[in-house]
């Protein structure tokens, strides 16, 4: 027989409940006073309740009610026995645990801790997850021997005193090169290094949980499993080191919970010093690599305490609240019940500040938790494409679709036996449907604009060569003041020499036959002569330009910038061939890259002040004097490419003639040109990327996710088309 359970319905005072059998109870000390913990061994499950909650579950014997097992409670206790209503949530708490069976239920067996229950109970789809896979690995032992083995001397004292130096040699080779280090970080986020990103991240992943493992055997826990668990199908792995939970000292624990990240963080530091050393640019991607993904990517991970790993377990001991998450989940329920019926179905178990750490935990862990779910599904749909729909439409059936479902069979049993209470319930919906529609579809949010940019020094500095020729004098170095008319190279070409001798023969040949022509008397004659001289004379303007620009001068007064300029000496040099730059700081200018959904917003500033943000965070000012009005794929300059550690993903472009960078963006954008304010020039060095504010945009929030998703989408298009 199978029964359905509502918590909002049902008279729990008259259930006859059984403690399982298997279960393992044994006192322990928290914050002064006496706790019980509970083990589910079959499931490997840990729990942890109070002294007045023990009494009351040692009292369910399948024989006595909820309600006679909260008086005898109250005859042991006195006034700190449970009162019927907390008695009630408890009684929740342990069926949804599955610690308690009732009268036409099957109790979850030590064999098929999973399945017989869930089977009776749920589908297919309550027990499988396409976006979490469990694997266990059987035999899997002698891995964590060898690694508790190998790992063994980082934690001893010696070894976590010397780990901590090399954190801190690491973070300060770091902190030296900030600028280098943040500019390194978009080349994360570019499509182009995905795979390496993610090879890089299953790896450290895989040692971070033998950490795990190498520090329960340390304090002497088993590790129970092994495995690979699939997100997304990438392979990651994981050890269940739950027994940890019978060690005493909360230290103990706490240290097997932050091993991993001790372990990851400890690799990152060592690639910190080397990729402070190397200047090999593919050496410093690698090692960046590392660095991001075994000391950022755990830090949001690892360590966050809205998901269920090490910050989530490091917390719970810190605090002392073992069943933080699930306390913290009834107690959003029981908050939700009294708002929408007017009726509390829970207990309060914490007072004080511990109460509203429960209560917010409960409710950030469930917003989390829908982002997360959100992110999976957009990610599934875009890396799988016709398979990710699929998976999509999995999740909405199991996260969305099911769950409606049986929150309005809930609903319409309540209404049943509650019609005033569904009615209040009604009410305070609609109200709170309204109050949230209106927020995401009416209320704008203002926000900055910001664009990438590159200092520029503007392209009408540059000297280049008027002629052909062999460079045989330099008269400046990189850096020296120059004034217009200066010296600056001296270029060699007999050919245009031999070329002046033979014109000035033609010009003196021309003159005789005009003379000879003149004494003759012959008109025709002479004025064709008169037309061959005007004809040589031009040639001879246009040969005399390309001699004198043989010697390279000065245009205008400024600041030499070349480097590397010796090199140039006796080189071959074509005409148009760039040779310097005579530069003065008020030339500089900054080049941003507006995105398409922007262009509107930011051409409604031009004229206007604009602020510009170094990597540094040295903040400028400047003015947008001009936006392109065409969007082009064409990059501006080499240092906005994602693969140059820039912050635009881009790709090779097919005709690497048409392009001096060989890179094209994978979207249009405009390119717009601001003056920098003269006084904070200098502060801007050329070929510095910054970040520019411009403007600001109000959007409502669901335009702001349209905007964003279509971006996405159209990113994506424009990728899968050009690899096609």
């Amino acid at each position: 027989m199978s029964m359905v359970i509502d918590r909002l319905t049902d008279d729990v005072s008259q259930w006859k409940p059984r403690v399982l059998p298997e279960l393992v109870f044994w006192p322990d000390r928290a914050r002064g006073a006496i706790q019980y913990r509970i083990e589910v061994p079959s499931r490997h499950k840990f729990f942890s309740v109070g002294y007045e909650e023990y009494v009351f579950i040692s009292l369910l014997d399948g024989k006595t009610t909820v309600a006679q097992a909260c008086g005898r409670a109250a005859q042991t206790l006195g006034r700190e026995a449970l009162t019927q209503r907390q008695a009630d949530s408890i009684t929740h708490w342990l069926l949804q645990q599955r610690m308690i069976v009732l009268d036409g239920m099957q109790p979850a067996s030590a064999t098929a801790p999973d399945n017989a229950e869930r089977d009776s109970k749920t589908g297919l789809l309550d027990r499988f997850n396409p976006f979490w896979i469990k694997l266990p690995l059987p035999h899997a032992d002698r891995l964590i021997q060898s690694a508790a083995a190998f790992l063994k001397p980082a934690f001893s004292p010696l070894g976590v005193l010397l780990a901590s130096s090399i954190m801190l040699i690491g973070l300060s080779s770091v902190a030296m090169q900030w600028d280098r280090f943040i500019a390194s970080s978009t080349a994360i986020f570019s499509p182009s290094t995905w795979i390496a990103t993610l090879i890089t991240w299953v790896v450290l992943k895989f040692i971070h949980e033998l950490g795990h493992a190498a520090a329960a055997r340390r304090f002497g826990c088993e590790t129970t499993q092994v495995g690979i668990v699939l997100v997304l199908l990438a392979p990651l792995a994981y050890v269940d080191v739950t027994t940890s939970w019978r060690l005493r000292s909360r230290w103990q624990r706490m240290a097997i919970a932050a091993a991993g990240m001790y372990v990851e963080l400890t690799i990152a530091a060592i690639a910190a010093i080397a990729w402070g050393w190397i200047d090999s640019p593919a050496a410093s991607y690698h090692l960046f690599n590392v660095i991001f993904a075994a000391s950022l990517s755990t830090v949001f991970f690892n360590a966050n305490p809205l998901m269920r790993f090490d910050g989530y377990y490091l917390l719970t001991d810190l605090l002392e609240l073992p069943n933080l998450a699930a306390e913290g989940g009834m107690a959003v329920r029981d908050l939700t019940s009294q708002l929408f019926f007017g009726r509390r179905s829970g207990r309060d178990r914490h007072y004080g500040w511990r109460r509203g750490v429960v209560i917010g935990y409960g409710i950030a862990s469930i917003v989390w938790r829908i982002l997360i779910c959100i992110m999976l599904a957009i990610a599934a749909a875009f890396m799988f494409r016709g398979a990710g729909v699929v998976l999509v439409g999995f999740a909405l059936l199991a996260w969305v679709i099911r769950p409606t479902a049986r929150l309005f069979q809930s609903l319409n049993r309540r209404a049943l036996q509650d019609p005033a209470a569904c009615v209040r319930a009604a009410v305070v919906g609609g109200s709170l449907a309204v109050l949230a529609g209106t927020g995401i579809f009416y209320m704008p949010i203002s926000t900055a604009i910001v664009a990438p940019a590159i200092v520029d020094q503007g392209e009408d500095v540059v000297v280049r060569s008027a002629a052909d020729g062999f460079v045989v004098a330099i008269e400046v170095d990189d850096g020296k003041t120059v004034q217009a008319g200066d010296v600056l190279i001296r270029i060699r070409n007999e050919e245009l020499q031999q070329q002046l001798v033979e014109l000035q023969t033609e010009i003196g040949q021309s003159e005789i036959r005009k003379r000879r022509a003149t004494e003759e008397q012959d008109v025709a004659a002479s004025q064709i002569e008169q037309e061959t001289r005007r004809a040589l004379d031009d040639r001879m303007r246009q040969l005399q330009t390309q001699i004198d620009g043989l010697t390279v001068r000065a245009h205008r007064d400024g600041t030499i910038v070349a480097r590397q300029l010796a090199d140039r000496l006796q080189q071959y040099v074509s005409e148009g061939t760039e040779l310097l730059t005579i530069a003065e700081p008020s030339d500089r200018r900054v080049m941003a890259s507006i995105a398409q959904q922007d262009i509107r917003q930011v051409a409604m500033q031009i004229g206007k002040p604009v602020e510009i943000k170094s990597a540094a965070s040295n903040l400028a000012t400047g003015r947008l004097a001009h936006i392109h009005p065409l969007a082009t794929t064409k990059l501006q300059h080499p240092a906005l490419a994602g693969v140059h550690n820039g912050p635009l993903p881009v790709r090779a472009d097919q005709d690497s003639g048409s392009t001096k960078n060989g890179y094209r963006l994978l979207s249009p954008r405009f390119a717009a040109i601001i003056e920098i304010d003269p006084a904070q020039i200098d502060d801007l060095p050329v070929g510095q990327t910054v970040r520019v504010r411009i403007g600001r945009r109000s959007l409502t929030l669901y335009q702001r996710i349209q905007v964003w998703f279509q971006h996405l989408l159209d990113t994506h298009r424009t990728a899968a088309s050009e690899k096609a």
